[in-house]
């Protein structure tokens, strides 16, 4: 008699963990399950950088509405430059012509405990025009 009381505890416990199971699994459509997609949706959580959200503007239209920056310099770019992995391709935004020589670029960030907002910029008619931004955060990867 013990022996099929355990048996049916035991079958009873796998049926528990083959529904929370399933539940993890199926029912994509509603998103009623815990899954780490869903949880950094939730979260606000960006896996990928977000990237020109302020082409076009100006760094005083920028600085405007996010307040002072946390890191405000100046680069020199040529055609050897590398930059660090979240800088973007300058050969996308500079002619070969204008890479041979040196070009200036403004770079300035805002950061916090959680994110990090970059703008690029150039200075055209005496205006710092962002050519390139980017947003990412803790999560992100490049």
């Amino acid at each position: 008699m013990k022996k099929i009381l355990v048996l049916i505890f035991i079958i009873g416990i796998l049926f528990i963990i083959t529904g929370i199971v399933e539940k993890m699994n199926i029912d994509k459509k509603t998103k009623s399950k815990l899954h780490i997609s869903d949880t950094t949706e939730r979260l606000n959580i960006v896996k990928r950088p977000k990237g020109n959200l302020y082409i076009g503007n100006t760094i005083d239209q920028v600085i405007s509405q996010l307040g002072n920056p946390t890191e405000d310099i100046f680069h020199l770019i040529n055609e050897n430059y590398r930059g660090y992995e979240e800088e973007p391709v300058y050969s996308d935004y500079f002619t070969q012509d204008e890479l041979h020589e040196t070009i200036t670029v403004r770079i300035v960030k805002w950061r916090n405990n959680y994110e990090t907002i970059a703008v690029w910029s150039r200075n055209i008619s005496d205006k710092w025009e962002i050519f390139h931004s980017i947003k990412w955060n803790i999560y992100t990867n490049f």
